[in-house]
């Protein structure tokens, strides 16, 4: 009778602790990650973007996203973990985009400045996120 009042005690015990781990009491990561700084943008050929911003420096980073505006979709599947992105696209509209960075614990930050691009020419951005001819 013992051993099973023991037994019993334990598994209610266990059960009771169950629902409690050490995460519940640590603050959950709710801040999210400084918005990147597309410093390049340029159309490589009539079919492809490329994008480059600034690393971010946080050390839970977990990558960036990067959407094309019009309507705002984001175009890779992941996180993107280097500073760089190429676009394949098609049309010859112009384009917009902007970037966000990703923390591990999921928080987005705003999104960078909105960058313009038009497919075929030399477009460069310059240090205010403006679009213009090379």
């Amino acid at each position: 009778k013992f051993l099973a009042a023991a037994v019993a005690m334990v598994v209610a015990a266990s059960l009771s602790l169950a629902g409690c781990s050490q995460e519940s009491s640590v603050n959950p990561d709710t801040s999210s990650p400084q918005s990147p700084h597309i410093y390049s943008a340029y159309s490589k050929d009539a079919d492809k973007v490329v994008l480059k911003w600034t690393p971010g420096a946080e050390v839970d980073l977990a990558g960036y996203n990067v959407y094309r505006m019009g309507p705002r979709t984001r175009v890779n599947a992941a996180p993107i973990t280097r500073p760089l992105f190429v676009d394949t696209h098609s049309g010859s509209s112009d384009l917009f985009y902007t970037v966000t960075a990703v923390d591990g614990a999921g928080n987005e930050s705003a999104p960078s400045a909105v960058v313009k691009v038009r497919p075929g020419a030399q477009s460069v951005v310059n240090g205010n996120g403006e679009s213009g001819k090379n």
